[in-house]
């Protein structure tokens, strides 16, 4: 299942592109749009309304959404391989990283070096989250409704609203807001019929 007109990539070619952006790539949710720019803008394999449907599965799934639009834009690219290959392709720096720097804050966390560099650590993640939400603002928030929206949840979360109830109103808001609204077709680009678990 290829969502592009383009030759499908192989699936080392998907595991290399996805382990060069899981080693370049910093900021938790903050790399969706990293994918994004990968998958779509640079190597043409999913279409732009694949991918944002495939963030909106992966943002109302448990867990760690970049994790899982990396292993949905290797589905959408080459089948369940590609999906393994770029999942495990983009975890492994992260996973590597985490055991390098465990490693090292398990044997110097009380000197005052290292706890300020991982103080400086946590910081900087704000401001690549920040960066991000700039990014899928300026892509995604097309009308009024969306920012009103978009708005609405990030208040609602503010104040300590559930995850899970904010995702399932705005999909019931979504139903809504955008009934008969050309909000395009569910996935342009793609042939719904194949089978995306077969190379």
């Amino acid at each position: 299942m290829h969502d592009t007109n383009d030759l499908p990539p192989s699936v080392a070619e998907i595991f290399a592109a996805f382990l060069r952006l899981g080693i370049s790539a910093f900021g938790g949710p903050a790399m969706v749009a990293y994918i994004r720019d990968l998958a779509v803008d640079r190597k043409h394999w999913l279409t732009d309304v694949s991918f944002r449907n495939g963030v909106a599965l992966c943002q109302s799934l448990p867990g760690a959404t970049a994790m899982q639009t990396a292993a949905y834009a290797g589905l959408r690219a080459r089948g369940l391989k590609g999906a393994v290959a770029a999942y495990t392709g983009f975890g492994l720096p992260a996973f590597l990283l985490m055991v390098g720097f465990s490693v090292l804050y398990q044997r110097g966390h009380h000197l005052p070096a290292v706890a300020s560099g991982f103080r400086g650590l946590q910081v900087i993640v704000v401001a690549l989250i920040a960066n991000a939400t700039l990014n899928f603002g300026k892509v995604y928030l097309k009308s009024w409704q969306d920012v009103l929206m978009a708005i609405a949840a990030a208040v609602f979360l503010g104040i300590g609203g559930s995850p899970i109830l904010a995702v399932a109103g705005a999909a019931a808001i979504g139903l809504l807001l955008y009934r008969g609204s050309d909000v395009g077709p569910a996935d342009q680009g793609s042939n719904v019929k194949d089978n995306p678990f077969r190379d």
